[in-house]
């Protein structure tokens, strides 16, 4: 998910039911769960296509897109892993 999130980084989601294009969002996908993704694209039929953010995530033609219900909600603040040595 870099460079948005880096791997360890902590996330704050907001239930929202307002998206829109560019947003990284916490959804219930059918097949995969709970996942944090960014949108891609809000067609007029309410659905919400999801991107992945890195180029190891899964890719947009296979997550496809999930219903503006499943949508959580958008982040609202991203806390980094504190490393203690």
């Amino acid at each position: 998910m870099e460079p948005k999130l880096r791997d360890g980084n902590f996330a704050v989601f907001r239930r929202s039911s307002r998206v829109r294009r560019g947003d990284i969002v916490l959804a219930k996908h059918p097949e995969f769960g709970w996942i944090v993704k960014e949108v891609g694209a809000i067609a007029k039929n309410g659905r919400v296509a999801l991107n992945g953010m890195s180029r190891l995530s899964t890719n947009g033609s296979r997550l496809g897109s999930v219903s503006r219900d499943e949508v959580f909600g958008k982040i609202l603040a991203r806390v980094p892993l504190l490393r203690w040595r």
